[in-house]
């Protein structure tokens, strides 16, 4: 496991899972609100917001090896 949590290292190694991750969210918009229209603020904020998720997810693991090892 990799040991640098910084958060530069963190967007430059996961880049394309945060499109992959984009990608996945305006499908589920697509296919939950098929005839309204979501604006692009809307959808760029629901994709900061999981990302920062993922981000939160990624330190925690590291402290976590960072304490068992």
């Amino acid at each position: 496991m990799n040991r640098n949590y910084t958060l530069d290292n963190y967007f430059f190694q996961n880049d394309s899972g945060l499109d992959e991750l984009s990608n996945r969210i305006g499908k589920v918009l697509r296919k939950e609100m098929p005839r309204s229209r979501a604006s692009k603020s809307s959808i760029q904020m629901l994709i900061n917001y999981a990302c920062s998720l993922e981000l939160v997810k990624t330190r925690n693991a590291g402290m976590v090896d960072i304490l068992l090892n």
